[in-house]
């Protein structure tokens, strides 16, 4: 080979071997982001779960107080209703035994 044919090859070779490098150095930084993009989605998933829960864990424990609280009107309707009945049975009882014990005389009040 000619002093120039060497120098060609030589010139070819390096160059392959900068192409080559380069385009490895290229593959390995998109191989390492695809992990990181990967290890993200994968952390977002995560964070979603546990926000998922905590959330339906809120939810329900509020259901669960809202309906103590239903409950416990409800108790206190019934029980002022029957004070109020009781209320009034009583008062119904009185006048009536203060009408059998002292009759009302219509013609008074005529």
């Amino acid at each position: 080979m000619t002093a120039i044919a060497l120098i060609v090859r030589k010139r070819f070779l390096r160059e392959i071997a900068c192409c080559a490098i380069l385009t490895l150095l290229g593959v390995v930084p998109a191989s390492a982001q695809q992990t990181d993009l990967e290890q993200q989605l994968q952390q977002l998933k995560q964070q979603y779960q546990i926000t998922t829960r905590e959330l339906e864990q809120r939810i329900d424990a509020l259901e669960r107080q809202i309906d103590k609280e239903k409950a416990a009107k409800e108790t206190e309707a019934k029980s002022a209703s029957q004070t109020a009945y009781s209320d009034v049975t009583f008062q119904s009882l009185e006048v009536w035994r203060t009408n059998r014990h002292h009759p009302v005389n219509d013609s008074a009040l005529l």
